[in-house]
């Protein structure tokens, strides 16, 4: 085989192998492409997702924050309702307190579904006192007006001279009725219809609220915390502990995220 020939035979690989390296140079370009194009996908990807959660994150954030001024709006209302149900019509407290009660399990259902466990937990305690508050409102607000329309009767300057038939019967009622409560089951029995003469004698309440007396009157659970004090509201006073404490942990957790 002369020179040529062989020279011939040598050129044919040489220039495969070029092509090879050619071809291979350019796979190796083609694949940095896609590796770049891939991370920056994946940048974008995890961009656009970690926008999302913070999106997220923060509709979380303000959609409890919605919920927690909800309900205390809700326990505030109702707790205010509960305070001037003597004022309102007798007919009408029922219906009154019913839509606060519901305001505040509805407004508690939103605190469940989208509040941290500390916050909910101070919610489900302060709920329980508004519970406690509404269950005794009626019987609550049927003493309340008793007793203030009693004291607005009763002679307290000068008692022990005062000739006024209504103010000693009301006076006489007014003590009953604050100190009913502790009095024993059969000396309620035996004092009630004392009670009711001395309620007729004040000429200070009508017959139907003489008769809700009456009736709140068999049953005397709780009966300090219905009657309260002139300066104290014991049931009162623990709402509002109840309050201060979810107050505490809803400011927490808005600050701690």
């Amino acid at each position: 085989m002369d020179l040529e020939a062989v020279a011939s035979l040598l050129a044919v690989p040489v220039a495969l192998l070029t092509a090879w390296w050619a071809w291979r140079g350019a796979n190796k370009g083609a694949e940095a492409t896609v590796t770049a194009g891939r991370s920056q996908s994946e940048a974008a990807v995890e961009a656009v997702w970690r926008q999302g959660r913070n999106e997220h994150e923060q509709w979380i954030h303000n959609a409890r924050s919605d919920a927690y001024s909800e309900f205390l709006r809700a326990a505030d209302a109702l707790a205010r309702t509960v305070k001037r149900l003597p004022q309102v019509d007798y007919e009408h407290r029922e219906e009154l307190l019913a839509q606060r009660s519901m305001a505040v399990d509805e407004a508690y259902a939103r605190v469940e579904v989208l509040g941290s466990p500390s916050v909910t937990a101070q919610a489900q305690h302060l709920r329980s006192h508004c519970h406690r508050l509404e269950r005794t409102a009626l019987r609550r607000a049927v003493l309340k007006s008793a007793v203030e329309a009693l004291e607005n009767e009763s002679c307290w300057d000068n008692p022990e001279h005062c000739e006024n038939q209504h103010h000693n019967s009301a006076s006489v009622a007014w003590n009953l009725l604050v100190s009913w409560g502790r009095l024993e089951f059969e000396e309620q029995c035996e004092e009630r219809g004392f009670l009711e003469f001395c309620l007729q004698g004040s000429g200070a309440l009508s017959d139907e609220h003489i008769a809700q007396v009456l009736d709140v009157s068999k049953n005397t659970a709780g009966w300090d915390d219905l009657i309260g004090g002139w300066s104290r509201d014991p049931l009162d006073e623990r709402f509002q502990d109840a309050r201060i404490e979810f107050v505490n942990a809803m400011r927490h957790s808005t600050t701690a995220t």
